[in-house]
């Protein structure tokens, strides 16, 4: 999603700069995250 597209999403997530990732509507990752994180992130999500 851009957040042009959806201003709400930015105000309700509170994104003020790029790139964010978002999972299920919270914020997980502010910046470029390494691939070492993002798999991290992904083998344990269904944990959380």
């Amino acid at each position: 999603m851009f957040v042009e597209e959806h201003p709400e999403a930015a105000l309700k997530l509170g994104i003020r700069h790029s790139p964010v990732l978002v999972v299920d509507d919270c914020v997980v990752f502010q910046g470029q995250p390494s691939e070492e994180d993002l798999r991290s992130f992904f083998s344990h999500a269904g944990t959380r």
